[in-house]
């Protein structure tokens, strides 16, 4: 029989596709819930940094809770400066956010695979994201759109595209 006899004209479609690779070089991908999760654990930490504020709500207006309640917004100041100063040398210097390297995982070139630097990993992967979220309307689509970007198989959102970079497993090198 002829080539062309032997092709099932019912079959489903399909096609020779290569598949992405789930690695840049040798380092392995982030999993979506690990990189959930570090978002998840570096909110709550900066959440703590608010405890102190909140407490000074809880004091009345009296001239002794008044000086309490400026102690404790000033202590709030103090740790929220403190860990975003914290979480930006980390960024700059190791490609790593507190979360990150809490559970593991570092943000790398890609393909490369190499150390980001800070403007890669502060001003493109951060800021320029953060202000278009900022933008009515626009803002908050991109926002969601950037998020949803980690469901392709590359696993990288916007703000990866933008910066050229890729979170995977793993510590930097030392």
């Amino acid at each position: 029989p002829s080539a062309a006899a032997s092709i099932n004209p019912y079959a489903a479609p399909s096609s020779n596709v290569l598949r992405a690779s789930i690695a840049v070089g040798d380092l392995e991908l982030a999993g979506r819930w690990y990189r959930w999760l570090s978002a998840f654990l570096e909110n709550l930490i900066f959440g703590l940094c608010a405890v102190p504020l909140v407490l000074s709500g809880i004091f009345d207006e009296s001239s002794d809770a008044s000086e309490m309640n400026i102690y404790l917004a000033a202590l709030s100041g103090l740790l929220f400066l403190a860990l975003g100063l914290f979480q930006l040398v980390m960024l700059a210097t190791r490609g790593q956010s507190i979360g990150k390297r809490l559970l593991g995982m570092r943000i790398v070139t890609y393909p490369e695979g190499q150390s980001p630097g800070g403007v890669k990993t502060i001003l493109l992967r951060g800021v320029v994201p953060a202000v278009i979220g900022m933008i009515p309307v626009l803002g908050p689509l991109f926002s969601l759109v950037n998020v949803c970007f980690i469901f392709r198989e590359d696993r990288r959102c916007i703000h990866d595209l933008i910066a050229g970079t890729q979170v995977v497993k793993g510590q930097p090198p030392q």
